[in-house]
């Protein structure tokens, strides 16, 4: 995989116990907020530990301040927390027959150990990084961050976002689930949140966002037996 690597996870990882990773020399994606790099996952186990991540690095020209790196890389974990709950509450509602299922990826923040000095992660001034477990080769964005719906997929994946403003009382709203599905189980990277005192970071848009995804999500038949009030 190269000779990036990081120190053991500052947080827990899979099965609740922290991990190291080694990963690429150069990113496979450069998006807004990240680069992302392919890389292996391991634990005090040793080397048949191995599972496969992805690195995201906080790009500089976001935030170059080590301050407001660990401050915005502790957001990221926050709402991947809150997704994971909400989900697995969603996952186990009785009474409703929903043919489809919600996983949000573990993840974990960790400090670089080793970088190649031919690797633009040297260039990089953070040294934090957030260690994601992978959910599949290729992703697609099902719901988009502003609310849109992905019409090539027929399950109501975004009951799951009008669901989350109801469980919360409109304090907030999981929107931009991306990932992989396979037969009903949705396997999703970390999500944004959108939430009227803008706690989550980069990628919360307030109750601007929690607005514009009503303007685009139109209540569904799931949405009715869930008793979600539309807006």
């Amino acid at each position: 995989m190269g000779n990036n690597s990081t120190f053991p996870s500052k947080t827990n990882f899979l099965n609740d116990e922290p991990f190291w990773a080694t990963f690429d020399l150069f990113p496979l994606h450069t998006g807004r907020h990240y680069h992302v790099y392919r890389g292996k996952a391991y634990s005090h186990r040793g080397f048949f530990s191995g599972t496969n991540v992805v690195i995201k690095c906080l790009r500089n020209v976001i935030t170059p301040l080590t301050e407001d790196v660990n401050h915005e890389l502790a957001k990221y974990l926050s709402r991947t927390r809150m997704a994971k709950e909400l989900a697995a509450e969603f996952n186990n509602l009785g009474g409703v027959n929903k043919d489809f299922w919600i996983y949000f990826a573990a993840s974990a923040t960790a400090y670089k150990a080793n970088v190649s000095i031919l690797s633009n992660a040297k260039r990089s001034a953070n040294k934090m990084v957030i260690i994601e477990e992978e959910v599949g080769k290729e992703l697609c964005t099902f719901v988009s961050e502003k609310g849109q719906i992905n019409l090539s997929w027929q399950h109501y994946i975004d009951t799951f976002c009008h669901y989350s403003y109801h469980k919360t009382n409109g304090r907030y709203l999981i929107c931009k689930l991306v990932g992989h599905e396979h037969r009903g189980m949705y396997s999703l990277i970390c999500p944004c949140i959108h939430s009227i005192e803008k706690e989550f970071g980069l990628t919360d848009n307030g109750e601007n966002g929690i607005e514009e995804f009503f303007t685009f999500h139109k209540c569904n038949k799931l949405c009715e037996k869930l008793n979600l009030n539309c807006r």
